[in-house]
């Protein structure tokens, strides 16, 4: 974790496609990327920013985000989430998160991970059913 500073960028890129609309998603009549996907697009940037700093063993997880989405993107466009660094807070990172489309910003917001050990979540989640 000594490896992890705050400023370290991550950025994830997608096609807007079927799958990512709103309208497959229940908001019928609404051909443009759901919010769902602007959200997993911000955390991915987020863990694509860290995870290849982690020691072994180490995975990161989701656990709050907050989203702002001020704007439509239809099927077909290139969107980009860029995610940094702001705090670390012992096994808490808190990142500054934004998409675009080519020609804005379409969202904004916070995303928090947390570092835990891969095989202690996983075990739990075994532990589960």
């Amino acid at each position: 974790m000594d490896r992890l500073s705050p400023g370290l960028f991550g950025r994830k890129e997608m096609v807007v496609e079927e799958q990512h609309l709103a309208s497959v998603w229940g908001n019928l009549g609404v051909e443009v990327l759901s919010t769902h996907f602007v959200a997993l697009l911000m955390e991915v940037a987020s863990r694509d920013a860290v995870e290849r700093l982690l020691e072994k063993g180490q995975m990161v997880v989701g656990t709050w985000i907050s989203v702002r989405h001020m704007g439509a993107v239809p099927k077909g466009v290139l969107v980009r989430a860029e995610s940094y660094l702001k705090e670390i807070s012992g096994r808490k990172l808190t990142f500054d998160v934004s998409v675009y489309d080519p020609k804005e910003k379409i969202a904004e917001g916070r995303n928090e991970l947390l570092i835990v050990s891969a095989h202690r979540f996983l075990e739990r989640v075994k532990g589960k059913f």
